[in-house]
């Protein structure tokens, strides 16, 4: 059974790769389709990039470059197998959208509740209330996964755990099995953390829904007066956004939340498009 050690350089050997593709994709598009043409089909080459990428390795039955790299074999939840074509066509899905559908699906259902009328006006508001928390935890879901990752190993991909691919290590002898009780540390740090924002976060939102409630009567009686109130919620910490900022996507973060984040990843928690910390834009007058 493959480490955390060789799981993680694996992820982060094919995580290289693939930003380099959607580079190549990028170039490509603003040389024959000119600067208009590149950003408003900028993000779809990061979905084209995992597809390309996947397609030649992962559905094709063969090791990613990651895993050849470290030795890592895929298999099923029994380790004798391989996994099957489905498995892998699901992983690869969820891998690519996973996180898209999700946000779409949520606000399709947002819009279904607003436009009801079968539905009373605090059952309404309550409903828009709890898919906005859900839309707002989506980024919290794979810091959760990665957390468990680090204590229990298994999967680093919440895709590959939903279904039910693992690894094995080819050459087992080269296990690193010194970095074990670090990781284990890192998870059990990483597992407060995460309590300690969603306490922070839940202490938040009760006192917010009081405070939105004024003689019995909710202030969020319009679609547009949830909207408001709903853009000022950072969707990382789910706290009251301070010093709003940014991204080129068009998504608006806490200046530390995001910068943090960036640290790590350099991609948007909700839409997954490219970002460097540069080009974070703190905004002055957001209401």
């Amino acid at each position: 059974r493959a480490g955390p050690a060789e799981i993680l350089r694996s992820s982060q050997r094919d995580d290289f790769i693939l930003k380099k593709t959607e580079q190549i994709l990028e170039n490509v598009l603003l040389r024959f389709g000119g600067p208009r043409l590149s950003i408003k089909y900028k993000h779809n080459a990061q979905y084209i990039a995992h597809l390309l990428y996947y397609s030649n390795t992962t559905l094709s039955n063969l090791q990613t470059l990651g895993e050849e790299y470290t030795g890592i074999l895929q298999v099923d939840r029994s380790f004798r197998y391989t996994p099957s074509f489905t498995q892998r066509c699901v992983m690869v899905i969820l891998d690519c959208f996973g996180a898209t559908i999700a946000t779409s699906f949520l606000s399709l259902l947002e819009q279904l509740v607003q436009e009801s009328n079968d539905l009373v006006p605090d059952a309404k508001i309550k409903l828009l209330n709890v898919l906005c928390i859900l839309k707002k935890i989506i980024p919290f879901i794979n810091h959760l996964h990665k957390a468990y990752f680090y204590c229990h190993w298994s999967t680093y991909q919440l895709s590959k755990r939903i279904t039910g691919i693992h690894y094995v290590l080819v050459r087992y002898w080269l296990k690193d099995r010194e970095s074990l009780y670090g990781f284990k540390f890192l998870g059990i740090i990483t597992f407060l953390n995460l309590l300690i924002l969603a306490i922070q976060s839940s202490k938040d939102f009760i006192t917010f829904g009081r405070s939105t409630s004024v003689g019995g009567h909710s202030l969020l009686e319009t679609k547009s007066d949830y909207k408001q109130i709903s853009r000022k919620i950072c969707s990382m910490c789910l706290n009251n956004i301070s010093s709003p900022s940014c991204t080129p996507c068009g998504h608006v973060y806490c200046w530390t939340c995001i910068l943090e984040w960036l640290n790590n990843d350099n991609k948007c928690p909700l839409c997954r498009e490219n970002i460097s910390p540069s080009r974070i834009v703190q905004l002055m007058n957001y209401c």
